[in-house]
């Protein structure tokens, strides 16, 4: 086969994969959750309904309106026939965007999913994604200009030309703009077809109708987006070059002069514009008016290092706005290739440097990528010092194919492949493999509603069944918790059952709290229902589905204790909550649904112990005790502090009895209580675990001086059962201890 014919195929094989997943992203992404969707949406309605370009307020109104219109203008006049009264999306109040480095579903939807925006689309909806389709089809010619890019290198090198496509192409993060409305497909578009231009260029010396034709793409990127500017860097480059082989003042100044007049014709009228407006050709001032400015504060190394990191994996694929990271380990693997291709790179340059300057006829091709390249970067560098939220890796995709064709390079200087460069075919593979990974799998997981379930599959996914509904329209059909035994700081799973019972109208909030013995939060979330997926207003009455909330203890918990799980709703605007009931009868809330133990991050733990001082069944072990006063008197409080050891939970919640006696065994005043007041049951109590318990006694005024006792014991609340001594007291369910002295 020719590589002609190769090479043909590998562009119809990445314009279908591209095609393919640009129309899964446009699906699964939903409306608004790209970044700045909303915004873009914005303007195009103006466009249409006011016949004009929108003027950028400072309050940050349509904070999209300083941007050239040209993108704008294509998607409207798609659009512009489609009846749509206007979207305002409702806001999700509990937004995870401050844990963008969370690779999860919780609250990643920055608006609510609604009923009216499903397929089949119509309105707003549609309007949409037919915009979106505009992005991905200017990625599709983005996408043939790289291909004629690799042509123009490697035109007998189809393992070449595939790594090219792959890496630039399928950069998830530009397939997921081929997803959404966003003009940086545009400048991907026009600065991949200059990059191409200037290869012919440089091949064919500058002829007259390439010299226009880049004059003319160069002004159309300019009414694109503002950094459209840093295309002047490409053709400048290639044209010096061209001058200096040539030793020629003309060509530079007549090729020069006419790209820069055709780009002033196409595009001067914008920067007329915008220093008539906001006195600033550029629009830059009113942009970080609107954005923000980085204080002196934020540009510590710390803060711009985080933001060169983000800017990163922003490059590769950070959807949302930034809340939705890919894997750790993807971006790993982009580094990895990148480093290779970097080192690679650098040691053919260091051997080479000077046979590749004087004798490599593509020596300009490779000084016009870098060039490009680095310029982008510089300018992305500066937009980050100049505006906290600029670190967007995706503002230099005018210049990804230029970094593809650089990685494809020096990957291919590596001394395997340069001998076998099949072997290439694993690292292509492998970026096609993510790319389909996150378009087909990844992003529709972050934003996948609980799936509806059967009642026998939601009853397999809960251990405690319950039938407790709140204004007869949602049923909580059970709960599970795990683990049951945790750390502070250590995450707590709780997943909960629930069924629509009727329409409702509001989205109320749930929240899931950990309650301590007292009532008192240990830990909560408040959210909407599937983690913003399934707000309330968007239920089908009988639809069923589980959820599944995580809870972090917090660390200050110092002895073992056990917790409880109180759910609800109430609604956001009023604070009013939901008062549940079972049965048709109110319950008094919290609801206590389950309980589970938390123990301090360091528990108390101890061998089995061989000498002790009394021992009862279940494996209580009574080790030690300790007395606040040796002497006490009428009216004086005194406490006794006592020590247990535990080979494990008892079977039942046991009632520790504290008697105080006199010296003839008469009942003074007596402590009984569960364990720590109900802190801890002895149902919870751990294997090989130091349990301490304290009993406090005011000495009734009737107490007669001397000695005293202390006898001690465990007992059921319900039928006053006890537990027997095992250590070889016969017959007894109490040790008696020595107490205070009581003195006149």
């Amino acid at each position: 086969m020719s590589h002609q014919k190769t090479n043909r195929r590998l562009l119809l094989v990445a314009l279908l994969l591209v095609s393919g997943m640009g129309l899964i992203f446009n699906y699964v992404n939903p409306l608004f959750e790209p970044p700045d969707e909303y915004q873009h949406y914005q303007y195009i309605r103006h466009l249409i309904t006011n016949q004009e370009l929108p003027i950028q307020a400072p309050d940050g109104e349509i904070s999209q309106s300083h941007q050239p219109p040209l993108y704008y203008w294509a998607a409207a006049w798609l659009v512009g026939e489609v009846d749509d009264p206007g979207l305002e999306p409702a806001r999700n109040p509990f937004w995870a965007y401050d844990e963008p480095g969370v690779v999860s579903q919780n609250n990643k939807l920055q608006f609510l999913n609604e009923a009216t925006n499903q397929f089949p689309y119509t309105g707003g909806a549609l309007v949409i994604h037919l915009a979106r389709l505009v992005s991905l089809i200017f990625i599709l010619i983005g996408v043939v200009a790289v291909w004629a890019i690799g042509q123009n290198l490697w035109p007998t090198q189809s393992y070449k030309i595939a790594l090219l496509l792959a890496l630039s192409g399928l950069n998830p993060m530009l397939l997921y703009l081929a997803g959404a409305i966003n003009n940086d497909s545009l400048l991907f578009m026009w600065g991949t077809i200059i990059l191409l231009l200037c290869l012919h260029a440089l091949e064919k010396s500058f002829p007259w109708h390439l010299t226009v034709l880049i004059g003319l793409i160069n002004g159309l990127a300019l009414i694109t987006k503002l950094n459209g500017l840093m295309l002047l860097i490409p053709w400048s480059v290639a044209l010096l070059w061209q001058s200096w082989q040539k030793h020629s003042w003309k060509l530079l100044l007549s090729r020069g002069i006419v790209i820069l007049s055709l780009s002033a014709l196409v595009a001067g009228w914008w920067f007329i514009r915008n220093d008539r407006i906001y006195g600033d050709p550029l629009a830059l001032e009113i942009v970080l008016t609107v954005w923000g400015k980085r204080t002196a504060e934020n540009q510590a190394f710390s803060l711009l290092w985080a933001d060169a990191k983000y800017s990163w994996t922003n490059l590769w694929g950070r959807f949302g706005y930034g809340q939705v990271p890919l894997p750790a380990l993807l971006y790993w693997m982009f580094g990895i290739i990148c480093l290779i291709s970097l080192a690679a790179g650098l040691i053919y340059l260091g051997r080479n440097f000077r046979r590749i300057f004087k004798a490599e006829a593509n020596a300009a091709v490779w000084l016009v990528f870098l060039s490009t390249f680095s310029v982008y970067v510089a300018a992305l560098g500066y937009y980050i010092w100049r505006n906290p939220t600029g670190a967007n890796g995706r503002y230099t995709f005018p210049a990804l194919a230029a970094l593809a064709a650089l990685l494809t390079a020096g990957l291919f200087k590596v001394a395997p492949l340069q001998k076998r460069p099949s072997l290439s075919i694993p690292i292509t593979a492998t970026i096609v493999g993510i790319a389909v990974y996150t378009a087909a799998v990844y992003l529709p997981w972050v934003y996948a509603p609980p799936p509806l379930l059967t009642v026998e599959q939601a009853s397999q996914q809960i251990d405690q069944p319950a039938d407790i509904v709140w204004n007869n329209e949602i049923r909580l059909l059970g709960t599970a918790v795990s683990p049951v035994e945790v750390a502070p700081n250590q995450p707590i799973h709780i997943t909960a059952c629930w069924q629509a019972l009727a329409p409702i109208d509001t989205n109320y909030t749930l929240f899931v709290t950990l309650l301590d013995y007292q009532s008192r939060p240990l830990g909560q979330e408040d959210t909407y229902p599937g983690l913003g997926t399934r707000p309330t207003s968007a239920w089908q009455p009988g639809a069923r589905f589980c959820d599944r909330y995580t809870l972090q203890v917090n660390d200050s918990i110092a002895l073992p204790t056990v917790a409880t799980v109180d759910i609800g709703f109430y609604d956001l605007a009023s604070g009013e909550r939901l008062v549940p009931t079972a049965n048709s009868s109110l319950i008094n809330p919290p609801l206590h649904l389950q309980q589970l133990k938390i123990v301090p991050a360091s528990p108390q733990t101890m061998p089995k112990p061989e000498t002790f001082v009394a021992g009862f069944e279940q494996g209580i072990k009574l080790m030690a005790y300790d007395w606040s006063e040796v002497e006490t008197a009428v009216n004086q409080t005194v406490t006794v502090q006592v020590t247990w050891y535990s080979s494990g939970p008892l079977g039942e919640n046991y009632t520790i009895f504290a008697h105080l006696l006199d010296a003839n065994g008469n009942l003074l005043v007596q402590d009984d209580g569960p364990p720590r007041d109900g802190a801890y049951p002895t149902t919870f109590w751990g294997q090989n675990e130091q349990i301490v318990t304290e009993h406090t006694f005011v000495i009734p005024e009737n107490a007669p001086d001397g000695p005293t006792q202390l006898r001690l014991g465990f007992y059921r609340l319900e039928d006053g059962g006890r537990l027997n001594r095992l250590d070889g007291a016969a017959n007894e369910t109490s040790v008696t201890l020595t107490g205070p002295v009581i003195t006149p």
